[in-house]
């Protein structure tokens, strides 16, 4: 049990070095980067706010409430192998009259999205890493109602060490509530570079961060069709920081109800936003958002670029987001940690090629 507690708290000084200073990578970054056998429980909350804005060409209102966690929690986990639980729960709340225009049906008020699954990693001798994840859930207004609304995601990757503290990535996903050609398997990946003034990975999808120890530093991440995110953050001090940004989310749902069962119901919107990141410590970091919502639309299609069918505009408006990242250990714990994770990697840099190369990745 103490090696068990000893290796978890070595990974959280990873993932907390992931959460207060690196690039947002979206797929689970920690069990694509993250050394084997030292995964950390992970917990994210949200909660976002939109006011009512016009529907156009229809007399009603839209606001919008929403809110949810997600959580990475080890299970087992050896020097060469690792499993893990991985999942989350969200909810979105709709106060509106609005219809569906080509259905002339009612649009639900409440969408959930809800996943769970395992995940598996295994290192060879020659350290390469091998891992597969597995998430099933429901994405609906009627979360688990029938098969149809339930949602399906695994990923099977191979990560192979490159020089310095790179890193090559092969990936193959298959969704059935992907944004574009659902149900087919695609290959994605790329090159992870760590530099002092650069941490990227180029490929798909691709993030960079440009200066990440400076007093200023850029983000982008960038995933096929339509998720941008964008942004500047300047330090003001050690634990609080000025964020301003860009960023063009979408989801998609399957609308209980609907005649087609390949139709999804999808939501997209534009924000820019300022606001301010506090993070007292290594285990907690809030992030208060608050900016303007534009270009917003739902249609309902079996992918994106049919976007005509029951569709619906909001005009643009004002919206606010909260989010809270936590770390389950005391500071006095993770702080001695700290020293020992700061002289293991002083003195296998020295050594040459070891698991401080993967490590090191999250510095």
């Amino acid at each position: 049990m103490r090696y068990l507690i000893k290796r978890t708290l070595i990974g959280l000084l990873l993932t907390a070095t992931i959460i207060l200073s690196t690039t947002p990578l979206e797929a689970r970054e920690m069990l694509w980067f993250g050394p084997v056998g030292k995964l950390p429980p992970r917990i994210t909350s949200d909660l976002v706010i939109a006011p009512s804005e016009t529907v156009i060409n229809q007399p009603t209102q839209l606001s919008l409430i929403g809110g949810g966690f997600d959580y990475e929690m080890p299970i087992w986990m050896t020097e060469t192998n690792d499993v893990s639980f991985l999942g989350g729960t969200h909810l979105t709340s709709l106060d509106t009259g609005a219809i569906l225009p080509d259905s002339n049906v009612p649009l639900p008020h409440k969408f959930w999205d809800i996943r769970f699954g395992p995940a598996y990693r295994h290192k060879f001798n020659n350290k390469w890493v091998l891992g597969a994840m597995f998430e099933m859930g429901s994405a609906s207004d009627e979360p688990f109602a029938n098969y149809k609304n339930l949602t399906i995601m695994t990923n099977a990757f191979l990560r192979i060490p490159a020089k310095k503290h790179d890193s090559w990535i092969i990936l193959l996903n298959y969704m059935n509530n992907r944004e574009y050609l659902p149900h087919i398997p695609l290959p994605f990946g790329g090159y992870f570079m760590n530099r002092k003034k650069l941490r990227a990975f180029f490929g798909i999808p691709l993030a960079l961060n440009i200066f990440p120890e400076n007093k200023v530093s850029f983000e982008l991440f960038y995933a096929p069709i339509a998720v941008v995110k964008a942004k500047v953050k300047t330090k003001v001090s050690k634990s609080v920081s000025f964020i301003t940004g860009f960023n063009w989310n979408n989801y998609r749902y399957f609308r209980d109800g609907r005649t087609d069962k390949k139709d999804r119901l999808f939501y997209y919107e534009k924000r820019i936003y300022g606001g301010i990141e506090i993070a007292p410590d290594m285990r907690a970091k809030a992030t208060l958002r608050v900016g303007y919502s534009f270009n917003r639309n739902l249609f309902e299609s079996q992918s994106f670029w049919d976007r005509d069918y029951n569709r619906i505009n909001v005009k643009a408006g004002p919206y606010a987001r909260l989010e809270l990242k936590l770390m389950l250990v005391s500071e006095k714990m993770l702080r001695r940690e700290l020293e020992k994770y700061k002289r293991l990697m002083s003195d296998e840099d020295e050594q040459g090629e070891s698991d401080a190369d993967i490590l090191s990745l999250h510095k």
